[in-house]
């Protein structure tokens, strides 16, 4: 079998991808993909040239750093320092240490244009910031992880009701909706106030717990209704945003 011939530069090439800064910028990209080891290596390089495009809106870019990896690997502090870096570099003229209240919405706004209508209205309200206003890096950060949490708590609630209505009727029996929605309310009073503490508290939902809840409430409800898929995730969510506080 014959052998691959390996591809070498010449001196010529060199230079020209050290002027041309391909080399350096090549560098950089490995270094943080070997930092962060994403667990989608090329999704993360494309979002890293989106991210440092020289075209692209300063907003954009703050958000593809913030996604680039998951809230809960040590990166993501790094990166959302990166993101709120990006946007106090696009003050204009205006001299101040921060970032703008204007700025900071259009990203916040922008992180959760995914969330169901109602749940997007309601977060929107708790981290309002006026235009004028100027945000600290920890309170910027602070908005950044409750928008990062609350949309991984979503979509484990929309996955979890897929699961329990198996026909996808999208009618799932209400006694069971609310024995969820119960037992988590239930769980998230025994944990901090911190947002990450929202998805932990699904694990104190133990099987066995929701098994015995379920039967009693069968037992003493033979029939409660539907409930919609909308209308079970914004009950959950409900919990979740009932212990965030307003950011001003």
């Amino acid at each position: 079998m014959a052998e691959k011939k390996k591809t070498e530069l010449n001196d010529a090439d060199k230079q020209f991808l050290e002027k041309s800064g391909v080399t350096s910028r090549m560098k950089d990209l490995l270094t943080k993909v070997l930092a962060n080891r994403p667990a989608d290596p090329i999704d993360f390089i494309l979002k890293y040239f989106e991210s440092n495009s020289e075209k692209g809106h300063y907003v954009a870019k703050a958000q593809n750093q913030i996604r680039l990896v998951h809230y809960q690997r040590p990166s993501f502090e790094s990166n959302v320092r990166l993101a709120y870096d990006i946007l106090s570099q696009n003050k204009g003229s205006l001299q101040i240490k921060g970032i703008t209240g204007n700025a900071y919405m259009e990203l916040i706004t922008s992180l959760t244009g995914s969330f169901p209508s109602l749940i997007k209205e309601k977060i929107l309200k708790k981290l309002y910031c006026r235009d004028h206003e100027v945000l600290s890096f920890e309170v910027f950060r602070s908005a950044i992880l409750i928008c990062s949490v609350l949309q991984e708590f979503i979509r484990t609630a929309e996955k979890l009701y897929r699961q329990l209505d198996a026909k996808g009727t999208d009618k799932l029996d209400a006694v069971i909706g609310n024995v969820i929605v119960n037992q988590l309310k239930e769980a998230v009073t025994k944990t901090s106030d911190t947002p990450a503490s929202f998805l932990e508290a699904g694990y104190l939902t133990t099987p066995d717990r929701l098994y015995s809840s379920l039967a009693t409430a069968m037992f003493r409800n033979a029939s409660g209704g539907t409930m919609t898929s909308a209308i079970f995730v914004n009950n959950l969510t409900e919990i979740f945003l009932q212990k965030i506080n307003n950011l001003r």
